[in-house]
């Protein structure tokens, strides 16, 4: 692979490590990495691709912002930083690479979701609570909010990490699909 196709992946991978360290430990993603990264997207895959990747750039953008409006009818399920890190992700991985990136960021805050409930003996309370609200939202025609439930919060830029450090080093082929 040559390090055109690379280099988008790379810096990839650091806005995300970086984006995973802030949120976890000051619980957010801040915007001096977010619009740098969305910026840097398209001048890198502009640099690398040339026109192709501007265009590249901009579907994964473009790709995230649909997805992010597409769950914010259903209310407020992921935090401002965190849609901007997918966005900014999506310009620079293009929307194929973004795709991947969500669902295997997706199945590994799943289960690291359910490995703090197991670990603080809280799955039945948990799931109960979620099946409660998930009811009421539906009957009730009320909008959902992640941010309002009295759960603990997970900040779901690490687990997004891991979702594009895996997908990165499988389209690398140094982990074999």
């Amino acid at each position: 692979m040559a390090w055109t196709e690379f280099a988008p992946m790379v810096a990839a991978i650091i806005v995300a490590i970086v984006a995973a360290y802030t949120d976890a430990t000051r619980g957010k993603v801040y915007n001096w990495l977010t619009a740098p990264a969305f910026a840097l997207g398209f001048v890198i895959n502009g640099i690398c691709h040339g026109a192709h990747g501007l265009v590249i750039a901009a579907e994964g953008a473009g790709l995230a912002i649909g997805l992010l409006l597409v769950l914010s009818l259903l209310g407020r399920l992921v935090g401002g930083g965190d849609a901007k890190l997918i966005i900014a992700l999506g310009a620079l991985l293009g929307p194929v690479l973004l795709l991947r990136a969500l669902a295997i960021g997706a199945i590994a805050g799943g289960i690291w979701a359910v490995a703090v409930m197991l670990a603080r003996g809280r799955v039945a309370q948990e799931l109960a609570a979620l099946g409660r609200s998930v009811i009421v939202r539906i009957w009730g025609g009320c909008r959902m909010d992640a941010y309002a439930s009295s759960s603990s919060r997970l900040p779901y830029a690490v687990p997004l990490a891991c979702g594009v450090v895996i997908c990165v080093l499988a389209q690398t082929g140094v982990i074999p699909t």
